[in-house]
């Protein structure tokens, strides 16, 4: 009997190619690099039932990047709101698989910091036996391993895959040091990928982390005390008793203004070859941390205007009307020149005081979103003063921390470079397929 071992090197042989079936719509089907899924992992082992009065940390559909194949957060539950389908515990190192669904990347790798979730009966749990859980891994992202589970997909309301069927899916099984190899590439992308968070958990683990190094109040912005005559509801009351005596952002900026507001004198279209036209920003335009889609519209500026209106590099534009209010982004080099519209306030900051990517990140913050909010004036929606804006508290680390905190923020947001792992692993994995269809 032929070994279902197989080296790298004997892919590019024609000795390995004389290994392979004759079907050629399923080549790897009788090939015996190819074994059955249930001979290298355990399904859903680990035994789960409810404790009471306890806190669990929940994993669902939408808890996962399909993209990355990581899991991107677990949401908090005490054990009586859990939802029903908390049916799955999970392990360092095990591998869902949604059975209901189920798309290419529906595969995702349990990282170190999700150890002893729960997890949705809409997934299965995968432990590896045998091979190691990176490599296992690897094999059920292989074009071959989904084209095998979509095949086994039945229902039209709700398209699954049974956990029987799944038992009989094949893997290719190549000789230990090439699993090795395999191992080592994946757990270099896994630890990159699961350092790749979304947003709004980066900003609040970073400011967190900020509150435990300073060991007090202030962690999170919020409005200083002074100038309530004319503000006398109940939060803008609260936000500034809570803060007196803090460090005020208006004290670390050169300056804070309005965008520019348009002179209509005709009803043309400006066009970006017009003398003095900018592109012109609006809420729109502003993501949380970046400028996006700039072209949009221009606006043809006056001489004397130029200095004035006309952004500069790390300067911060944030949305302060409507439902944007508090949004805010850095203008790289690659944004300038342009200009904001009156939706926006512009903040110059003085970079002996305060990093300006620290401060943009900060503003991003769902906690100073939330009392901007609450700050906020308006009978239609909400909008915020230069006023009060200039009054916004803040509990500044040094310059060096601030940088470091912008840097570790940037650092974990940014997904070039587990894009660019994950590519290399779909291409090796590529090629190990396309040997076979040959």
């Amino acid at each position: 009997m032929k070994s279902g071992l197989v080296s790298i090197k004997k892919l590019q042989t024609n000795a390995w190619l004389n290994l392979l079936a004759d079907n050629s719509e399923e080549p790897y089907w009788d090939n015996p690099i190819f074994q059955p899924l249930e001979n290298f992992c355990s399904f859903n082992q680990h035994k789960f039932s409810v404790t009471e009065d306890t806190d669990y940390r929940y994993i669902d559909l939408s808890s996962i990047d399909r993209n990355l194949g990581v899991v991107k957060y677990a949401e908090g539950y005490n054990s009586a709101d859990l939802p029903e389908r908390a049916k799955r515990r999970v392990r360092y190192g095990d591998i869902l698989v949604t059975l209901i669904w189920f798309e290419d990347d529906g595969i995702v790798f349990i990282s170190e910091g999700f150890d002893n979730c729960v997890a949705s009966n809409a997934f299965a749990v995968l432990t590896a036996t045998g091979v190691s859980p990176e490599y296992l891994y690897f094999c059920m992202r292989l074009p071959s391993t989904t084209e095998q589970i979509k095949n086994q997909i039945t229902g039209s309301t709700m398209p699954r895959i049974s956990i029987k069927d799944m038992r009989s899916i094949k893997i290719p099984i190549l000789e230990l040091t090439q699993q090795q190899e395999i191992t080592e590439k994946v757990r270099h992308y896994l630890d990159t990928a699961t350092r790749t968070k979304p947003l709004e958990y980066v900003l609040a683990w970073c400011f967190g982390t900020l509150f435990v190094r300073g060991g007090g109040r202030g962690a999170f912005p919020v409005i200083g005390f002074a100038d309530i005559q004319d503000r006398l509801d109940v939060p803008y009351l609260k936000l500034m008793k809570e803060t007196e005596g803090d460090t005020k952002l208006g004290s670390v900026v050169k300056d804070i203004r309005v965008g520019y507001t348009p002179i209509l004198k005709d009803n043309r279209e400006i066009l970006p070859t017009d003398e003095n036209a900018f592109p012109f920003l609006g809420p729109r335009q502003v993501g949380a941390g970046r400028i996006k889609d700039k072209q949009e519209q221009y606006i043809q500026l006056e001489e004397k205007a130029l200095d004035t209106h006309v952004l500069q590099q790390d300067d911060i534009v944030m949305v302060r009307i409507g439902s944007g209010l508090g949004r805010a982004a850095i203008i790289t080099a690659e944004d300038i020149p342009c200009v904001a519209n009156q939706h926006l306030v512009v903040i110059r900051c003085d970079p002996e005081l305060i990093n300006p990517n620290y401060l943009m990140w900060l503003l991003n913050l769902d906690k100073t979103r939330d009392n901007l909010q609450k700050l906020a004036g308006g009978t239609y929606q909400a909008s915020i003063t230069l006023g009060d804006l200039k009054k916004l508290s803040l509990d500044l680390p040094s310059l060096d921390e601030q940088v470091h905190i912008a840097e570790e923020i940037e650092e974990r947001i940014n997904d070039e470079k587990p894009k660019q792992l994950l590519q290399e692993l779909k291409e090796l994995g590529q090629n190990i397929i396309d040997r076979v269809n040959q």
